[in-house]
């Protein structure tokens, strides 16, 4: 039929909810909006279970088992890498319009198997891999990423941001697609109930030094020794190990209005922003700032 919608097929080595940053979620949300359109849609990911396939919000979805063994960390193998087999496995018994990766490893097997599907191929990064953070030769992630940008039919980034930095370092042009959010689930909220402290929400997977957790809580002690009320609540991944590590210097009278939230369930997510009187991004290096 001449109006019938491109098969589109989303591949990424991890998935929402299984993982909850900006790359997943975008991609559950673009491939929930596209299905909502009438699009065929299928992602292809892995997940901690195993083989399954299941009928989402975005569409069928394929969940691989996650390829990996603790030997292989020590040559930093991750299950990201592992990927590679099976989205080359998964790549070949799909029959796509298009393929939309998200990952440079499972891009650079879209790539491979591009001509011979007879498929578009698209890369979306929800970042930018500076050549210069690559310093190792096992896994080969510089040279892969590399040949992933330089290689796919239409370069995606998410921010103005991201595209200048690719261009700079990789000579690529690319289109910018801003980070999907339903702005209906995150309705405006009173804050905090009148007469009490107000509140600081900092939301993101709080493990990642690029966040910027031990810069807010340096400034978060300031703001306290300045005689402000304030409670802080972090929401969001954060070890034991890490929390521990980043408080260790802080005062009591400062750390007992620290309110560690954990990363919960998305459906929080509203609630806690309602409820806050300001939100804080304190990251170091961010592509987008999708929490804002």
């Amino acid at each position: 039929m001449a109006d019938a919608k491109p098969t589109i097929l989303l591949t990424h080595p991890y998935c929402w909810p299984h993982v909850r940053r900006g790359t997943e979620r975008n991609m559950d949300g673009l491939g929930t909006w596209l299905y909502s359109q009438g699009y065929p849609v299928t992602t292809h990911s892995s997940h901690p279970g195993a083989y399954c396939e299941e009928q989402t919000g975005a569409g069928r979805r394929v969940l691989y088992p996650q390829r990996w063994h603790p030997l292989l960390g020590k040559v930093r193998i991750q299950p990201l890498h592992s990927f590679l087999v099976s989205a080359w496995q998964g790549i070949r018994a799909e029959h796509p319009d298009i393929v939309h990766s998200f990952h440079f490893n499972d891009a650079l097997v879209a790539q491979s198997l591009a001509k011979k599907r007879d498929y578009r191929h698209l890369f979306q990064i929800n970042g930018t891999p500076l050549p210069g953070g690559f310093r190792r030769f096992l896994p080969p992630d510089r040279s892969i990423v590399r040949r992933a940008i330089l290689g796919t039919q239409l370069m995606l980034t998410c921010s103005g941001f991201c595209r200048d930095l690719i261009f700079e370092h990789y000579g690529v042009e690319s289109e910018v697609i801003v980070p999907p959010v339903d702005v209906e689930r995150f309705q405006p909220g009173p804050g905090p109930a009148d007469g009490a402290p107000p509140v600081l929400l900092a939301v993101g997977d709080l493990n990642q030094p690029n966040k910027g957790l031990r810069v807010l809580l340096e400034a978060f002690a300031l703001l306290r020794q300045r005689g402000s009320e304030a409670r802080l609540q972090l929401s969001g991944r954060l070890s034991a190990e890490n929390q521990a590590s980043a408080f260790a210097g802080l005062p009591e009278p400062v750390r007992k209005h620290i309110e560690v939230l954990g990363l919960g369930q998305p459906e929080d997510l509203p609630r806690q922003y309602a409820g806050a009187s300001l939100l804080v991004l304190p990251s170091v290096w961010e592509a987008s700032g999708s929490v804002m």
